[in-house]
């Protein structure tokens, strides 16, 4: 069994039911190296926090995979991403590629990417 999580909330104590629950891999997305949010301001550190929860999974027994979105805004960063997957030991990196919706009458087109 598989899940996902942002990483950010996953303790040693939840690690060890997770993998008592069955499950063998947990799937956290990371999007930008270089986002506010992802490198840390003020108490929000999301970055750091999700790479405890990735080694957490990993000390119990949890294989763990990044996830990525690709969008025009950190397209740059794609190969970091794959290199950072590589380095914390990820058992698979996913791309996705961004496309436009539309969501509660807003457009999303801005960040769509174009063909890499």
């Amino acid at each position: 069994m598989v899940m996902a999580a942002n990483g950010t909330l996953i303790t040693s104590a939840v690690a060890g039911r997770m993998k008592s629950s069955g499950i063998q891999r947990v799937s956290i997305s990371l999007t930008e190296r270089t986002h506010p949010l992802m490198i840390g301001s003020g108490r929000c550190k999301a970055l750091l926090k999700a790479r405890c929860g990735n080694r957490r999974a990993q000390k119990a027994g949890i294989e763990f995979q990044i996830n990525t979105t690709i969008t025009r805004h950190n397209v740059d960063q794609a190969q970091a991403m794959l290199d950072l997957a590589v380095r914390r030991g990820a058992a698979a990196h996913h791309i996705f590629c961004w496309s436009h919706s539309r969501r509660q009458g807003h457009e999303q087109s801005g960040n769509q990417c174009r063909a890499v």
